[in-house]
């Protein structure tokens, strides 16, 4: 299962890295010495591009995921642990 969970985990992570790379930046036409606009710095927001929507819905899966791996890894490694301590030891 943990293994399951690790191939989901790395596609997310190439997906998010892809998308975080392909975005268009804020600042990116407006030179130094450019006028204003709607396009300026401070300007009018604008409505939120379909990649900026896609790009957070990937950022909470790659977090839904690392805790997920985050919880397996910590049980597994509870589980080791109580196969090593003899068993007479532990309340």
């Amino acid at each position: 299962m943990q293994n399951i969970f690790l191939a989901f985990h790395i596609i997310v992570c190439v997906v998010l890295i892809i998308l975080v790379l392909i975005q268009h930046g804020k600042g990116a036409d407006q030179g130094l010495l450019s006028g204003g606009g709607s396009g300026s710095l401070f300007g009018a927001a604008g409505s939120t591009s379909m990649v900026v929507k896609v790009t957070g819905f990937f950022a909470l899966l790659f977090f839904i995921s690392s805790v997920t791996l985050g919880y397996y890894q910590s049980h597994k490694v509870h589980q080791v642990a109580h196969q090593i301590v003899a068993p007479g030891l532990v309340e």
